[in-house]
């Protein structure tokens, strides 16, 4: 329940705004009480919501895009250990496990060719509790000394592992607007 209110805060927030606005404009032409009584109730609820909004516990969705905003801020700032904490020890990519992958975005990173990346468009993720996965899908745009200006969809796999954090699991990239798959170019770098 927490979860589907966090993924569809706004829309909540919209509807019960408007019937504050309308249940008060109501009250203000026949100043009927039992409308009074309804608009500090709906006032109420709208208060309550967001407190439980900005101070109530963190829905699986909200960790996951969290997380998938700080690896993009890890990338900028060069803060490897944030990726590291953000990345499942079972994470596979194109052959690549966990720490082949670290190592990799380091080569990009020290070469220039990976200076940030712009991560929008969240869509609502799709969480199995049963099995303890989920898929998250955003729109990424690579910066660095030969990214194209070009932006993908990516689709991220995330595990709950036992510590009960989500980490990302694995990922795939596809062109805007046309849906190809595409490879992350891959640069030698020497792996241990």
């Amino acid at each position: 329940m927490l979860g589907w209110f966090h993924e569809h805060n706004a829309t909540v927030y919209m509807l019960l705004g408007v019937a504050l606005v309308i249940v008060g404009a109501v009250w203000i032409r026949t100043q009927d009480r039992r409308l009074a009584r309804a608009a500090a109730v709906i006032a109420g609820l709208l208060a309550a919501l967001a407190l439980l909004d900005l101070f109530g516990p963190e829905s699986a969705g909200r960790e996951i895009k969290r997380k998938v905003e700080e690896m993009a801020r890890a990338i900028k700032t060069r803060q490897m250990d944030v990726l590291n904490r953000h990345v499942a020890e079972s994470f596979h990519y194109e052959g690549f496990g966990k720490q082949a992958m670290i190592k990799l975005v380091e080569g990009f990173i020290a070469s220039g060719m990976l200076t940030e990346v712009e991560v929008w468009k969240f869509e609502p993720p799709e969480i199995n509790s049963k099995d303890g996965t989920a898929k998250i899908t955003f729109r990424a745009k690579p910066k660095g000394s030969e990214s194209p200006e070009l932006f993908f969809r990516t689709v991220a796999q995330f595990v709950r592992d036992p510590d009960g954090q989500w980490r990302m699991k694995t990922f795939d990239i596809y062109t805007e607007p046309h849906g190809h798959h595409v490879r992350i170019p891959q640069m030698p770098v020497s792996l241990p």
